[in-house]
């Protein structure tokens, strides 16, 4: 999304990058079957669903899943990863 966003400058998909932050973060409700093509389909914002599930943040997602420590500990590195990169984006779309 920040890179169509970058590329367009279409609004939508600054909107669609900040959602998907904030529902990875658990600040807003989880879409129902959010684990599909989700964000394939949602073109317009009066496309999305209207079943919506509870907020909850993809760390606690993943340690009700009963992941081990190590898996833990490796994806809870992914994310930081995703994180500095959310900050590159965030000062290359953003001025």
């Amino acid at each position: 999304m920040a890179r169509t966003y970058a590329v367009t400058g279409d609004p939508r998909y600054e909107q669609h990058y900040d959602q998907i932050l904030a529902i990875r973060d658990g600040k807003i409700a989880r879409p129902a079957n959010y684990d599909r093509i989700y964000w394939d389909l949602i073109l317009d914002p009066r496309d999305m669903p209207v079943a919506m599930g509870e907020p909850v943040s993809l760390q606690t997602l993943m340690k009700q899943a009963n992941f081990t420590d190590d898996e833990f500990e490796i994806l809870t590195e992914a994310q930081n990863n995703s994180d500095q990169l959310v900050a590159l984006e965030l000062r290359a779309t953003r001025r």
